[in-house]
């Protein structure tokens, strides 16, 4: 740390964002019912992929929000009567956006 300043403070703002994303995705975990970590989710691949992104297996699903792919199922289910979501072979759309937004408040 001495010998190298720099690296030495590049290594700590590395660890200070990566412990602010483990304390972010605990929130998430404690605080939140899974359909409003599904909504985020979903919301999130939307802003960075667009209309018409490809949705990872229940299981994987359940891993990445920290729930059983029984829970990602009901879930889905009820976004999608809902007409929240539109679902084609894994394939998602999201017709109103302002719709999932509003169900996380």
């Amino acid at each position: 740390m001495e010998a190298r300043p720099p690296l030495a403070r590049a290594l700590i703002r590395y660890l200070a964002r990566r412990q602010g994303q483990l304390l972010h995705l605990l929130d998430r975990l404690v605080f939140h019912e899974v359909r409003e970590r599904l909504c985020e989710f979903l919301l999130e691949k939307l802003s960075q992929e667009g209309q018409g992104f490809h949705l990872p297996t229940n299981p994987e699903l359940a891993a990445l929000l920290g729930t059983v792919p029984e829970a990602v199922s009901r879930n889905l289910g009820q976004l999608y009567r809902q007409g929240l979501i539109q679902l084609k072979r894994r394939r998602v759309e999201i017709p109103n956006p302002q719709a999932l937004v509003d169900l996380l408040k």
